[in-house]
């Protein structure tokens, strides 16, 4: 729901020529798990077959992105912004995908990777307000943090699992690390996973409020 009303904020900014980038809204980001009902009860959190976490094992392409432009790094930082990019793409685009799980990974992972800001959007079955980032990424994310009322923040460089949110922050974090004494590579991209509250919590009012 805080999608639709996030879309309807949209095309009210664009029509007000208000919007100066471009934002991609995907509003069902897991129709495999939309489509999991056990006894009346969606059960969208594990895929049912193979019994893994639908937000867990992305592709982590840090190394592979970092072999590929190695030799092409330069003292320019938005060369390399847009080198990162590209080899990111390309190597997503060589992933193979055996399954539907593996296919639906790799096709939210493709629509987000070049992505200067990536927002995860949850909802538990009860929950406070809160949200994931990184302390790399927090100073931009604190008032985001603010604005929603988030009763708390978790801050991790790499929590394990090879997260959604985590697969894009921390690929530019590796170059970081491998390159940043060497040639000039910021944050490329930074993800927040917010988690809006519970099922419980499911209205019209706050829904627009987030």
């Amino acid at each position: 729901m805080v999608a639709w009303y996030l879309k309807q904020r949209l095309a009210e900014l664009e029509s007000a020529g208000r919007l100066l980038g471009e934002v991609v809204v995907v509003p069902v980001a897991n129709p495999i798990g939309l489509e999991q009902v056990l006894m009346d009860t969606p059960l969208g959190r594990y895929e049912l077959e193979s019994g893994q976490n639908f937000n867990r094992w992305f592709s982590d392409l840090g190394a592979q992105v970092g072999d590929d432009i190695e030799a092409r790094l330069t003292a320019d930082a938005e060369h390399n912004v847009a080198l990162v990019r590209d080899s990111l793409r390309a190597a997503l685009d060589a992933v193979p995908a055996n399954t539907q799980l593996q296919s639906l990974r790799l096709t939210l992972q493709r629509l987000a990777c070049d992505a200067d800001m990536v927002l995860d959007l949850h909802c538990d079955f009860e929950s406070v307000e809160h949200l994931y980032t990184t302390p790399e990424a927090w100073p931009k994310v604190e008032p985001l943090s603010r604005y929603l009322g988030a009763q708390a923040s978790l801050l991790a460089t790499d929590s394990g699992g090879q997260s959604f949110d985590e697969c894009f922050t921390l690929v530019w974090w590796q170059l970081q690390q491998r390159f940043g004494e060497r040639f000039p590579i910021p944050m490329g991209s930074f993800s927040v996973t917010l988690e809006l509250r519970g099922q419980g919590d499911v209205n019209h009012a706050l829904a627009s409020r987030d």
